[in-house]
């Protein structure tokens, strides 16, 4: 079992403008910022940028394989922080780690320069 604080899992998660237009696809969100480089230039944007939700659905899934191993039983409740704009094409980081509490696990999205992009924080029940 894994100390508080510590970081259970790290990964790289390369995302790519032919990813985002399958999630724009899959989930209904056919916003072009998302896969059109001059729409989201037009909109002020630096270039595309990566759904939220597309984010958000990745960290998620790395918490549900990271709790299983930890055995921390049923999820009971996420609150998710988006703190800033993720470019793609793009490179990012991938987190977990366990808090100050032991029924919980905290996901992150970190950018290059390891800088918040999306956070995840899960709350687990005994089963």
């Amino acid at each position: 079992m894994a100390l508080n604080g510590d970081v259970l899992s790290t990964q790289e998660w390369k995302v790519n403008v032919t990813d985002l237009v399958r999630y724009a696809w899959v989930s209904g969100d056919i916003n072009p910022i998302h896969f059109n480089q001059a729409a989201a230039e037009e909109l002020g944007l630096p270039g595309t940028i990566v759904h939220g939700l597309f984010a958000h659905a990745k960290l998620v899934a790395e918490l549900a394989r990271v709790s299983r191993e930890q055995k921390l039983g049923k999820l009971v409740q996420t609150n998710t922080k988006f703190a800033s704009m993720m470019p793609a094409p793009g490179t990012y980081t991938l987190q977990v780690s366990r808090p100050g509490d032991a029924a919980s696990l905290v996901a992150k999205v970190l950018n290059g320069e390891g800088a918040l992009c999306v956070e995840v924080r899960a709350s687990y029940a005994p089963v």
